[in-house]
């Protein structure tokens, strides 16, 4: 049986959506929706998304005071700042700024492990689709949810946030961030997608 996600939901006077507590529900990787003290994933079936004080959108499409929006049919996703730190990679071969958020709980050798997988995954993924260092580089999310539930905390990845799911020591946490990088480029950068137009196609024997 199919399980349905439900939140606990009520319009503002300014119209947005207040977001409660969410009951899990799994996707391809783990949990597609899914709330905690510090995390929040959810279905917002396009509203406007009202952000509570200490907390903060990740992904969204538009950011307003009190407010988010999130794409059409991606689950939403609110963090709480304090729960997370952050930091900057920049990778060579690459026209994207990477902010890295983790679990203010991580060790200091995992925040290293995290940053390092950051880099070198999205430099070698951009080396291979030719990618270059802009003088402005586009700004893109990498979200570490490792540790915060029995199960990977996994909301849907977008053009513009992508999550880390798995411990340093599991070989799935390099193979899915490196299957993450790689759509960064030929699912949502259509100037890459040039070669599609001249690629043969399978033939149906």
């Amino acid at each position: 049986a199919m399980v349905v996600g439900t939140v606990a939901a009520t319009v503002w006077p300014r119209g947005c959506m207040e977001v409660g507590d969410v009951e899990p529900v799994m996707g391809s990787q783990g949990y597609r929706e899914w709330s905690g003290e510090t995390l929040k994933s959810f279905e917002h079936s396009g509203r406007a998304v009202c952000i509570p004080e200490g907390w903060e959108p990740v992904g969204a499409t538009v950011v307003r005071e009190g407010e988010a929006r999130f794409g059409s049919g991606i689950t939403g996703l609110l963090i709480r700042t304090d729960a997370f730190r952050r930091a900057t990679v920049t990778p060579a071969h690459s026209s994207y700024e990477f902010r890295v958020l983790y679990p203010s709980t991580a060790s200091s050798a995992d925040a290293l492990g995290y940053t390092t997988l950051v880099n070198e995954t999205y430099g070698r993924v951009g080396a291979f689709f030719n990618d270059a260092e802009p003088a402005q580089r586009t700004p893109h999310t990498v979200l570490v949810t490792v540790g915060l539930a029995d199960t990977a905390v996994y909301p849907d990845p977008t053009a513009h946030r992508t999550l880390l799911i798995n411990a340093l020591s599991s070989p799935r946490s390099e193979q899915l961030l490196i299957h993450a990088a790689v759509h960064l480029y030929n699912r949502y950068r259509p100037d890459f997608m040039l070669y599609q137009d001249s690629q043969q196609p399978f033939t149906s024997d």
